[in-house]
């Protein structure tokens, strides 16, 4: 949807990559930035799936890494802050505190 030439309310934005058409972001927009839940599609095929405040990650949400990891809990500003739990493809696991994207403890 769009209101006054923004996107705003519930929507997919595509972009046109090498004549074809990549889903980059589903979910919630408030005045032309990702605001509530959405998910996102990174171009190495990382995927995140939360909440949004102003264009970034923001509260719960869960990045789904390319190399199969995966992380759920909390987000600051797009950075891991608080807590959540890091699970690796070979099955090792962190769960503890997160401050500006680095695993404290």
């Amino acid at each position: 949807m769009w209101s006054v030439d923004k996107k705003h309310g519930q929507g997919t934005y595509w972009r046109c990559e090498m004549k074809k058409l990549r889903r980059e972001y589903t979910g919630d927009w408030f005045e032309d930035k990702k605001h509530g839940r959405g998910t996102f599609f990174y171009k190495n095929n990382d995927r995140y799936d939360g909440y949004w405040v102003n264009g970034m990650p923001q509260g719960e949400g869960r990045m789904i890494y390319a190399n199969e990891n995966i992380y759920e809990g909390q987000w600051h500003e797009a950075k891991r802050n608080g807590y959540g739990v890091l699970t690796k493809r070979n099955g090792d696991h962190f769960e503890g505190h997160w401050v500006n994207d680095l695993r404290e403890g």
